[in-house]
């Protein structure tokens, strides 16, 4: 019976993954059951079996998302308290996140989900985009409070939102295999080129992000 119950959860756990992967490149109304099915190597009746609908597969795709790994690494970065320094570090840490080699299916479900109902990117907003935004907003705060950022229009909640957005755009450039334009530079120039495009956005003066840029990361950012 135990056996049994384990190999259940492997093959639901399988599906979901399946399910993530399909409806990051192909978007969720385009997937169907069958192309479900084949790509987890089952038949429809036993997808079925353990999803009666293709909506409670999507909605246990959504709540397995917010345990990924790479989504336990932000919630590691939020423990640091908010500071300039934690401003530099956590957008770093952001930019090198969606910049990373190879495609995340995380963020490719949340560019499907902005352009279709939206409904990936609100499930995530409680656990992950809320707090994420709240320690933005708070660090950018302790940096104009210290006098290493200008207070400018695009303080608070929106700040956070114009950091993630230069790296996702970015992203989505690099996604083609043929070259859409030649950046003539590393992922890791990339990043800093992008680290501090969004932090001079923000106020963030230029003398305070050389000055933190390179200092060494809290161990819970390190870890993540």
């Amino acid at each position: 019976m135990t056996k049994h119950r384990i190999a259940a959860e492997e093959r639901r756990k399988a599906l979901i993954a399946v399910a993530r992967e399909l409806c990051a490149h192909k978007g969720f109304e385009s997937v169907t059951t069958r192309e479900l099915a084949k790509a987890a190597g089952v038949s429809q009746s036993l997808l079925y079996k353990h999803f009666p609908s293709k909506d409670s597969l999507y909605a246990a795709m959504r709540d397995d998302c917010i345990n990924l790994s790479e989504l336990e690494d932000f919630k590691h970065v939020l423990a640091v308290q908010p500071s300039t320094g934690s401003l530099v570090v956590i957008t770093r840490f952001l930019m090198s996140k969606i910049l990373s080699e190879g495609q995340k299916s995380i963020d490719l479900l949340i560019v499907r989900s902005l352009i279709e109902d939206g409904e990936f990117v609100l499930t995530m907003h409680k656990d992950i985009l809320a707090p994420w935004f709240a320690k933005v907003e708070q660090s950018l705060k302790a940096a104009v409070h210290s006098k290493e950022a200008e207070a400018v229009p695009s303080c608070g909640q929106t700040a956070a939102l114009f950091t993630q957005a230069v790296a996702m755009g970015l992203m989505l450039m690099m996604r083609p295999k043929r070259k859409i334009v030649d950046l003539n530079a590393t992922r890791e120039q990339l990043v800093e080129k992008c680290v501090w495009f969004a932090l001079l956005g923000i106020g963030v003066k230029a003398d305070a992000i050389r000055r933190h840029y390179g200092a060494p990361m809290p161990a819970t950012v390190a870890r993540a």
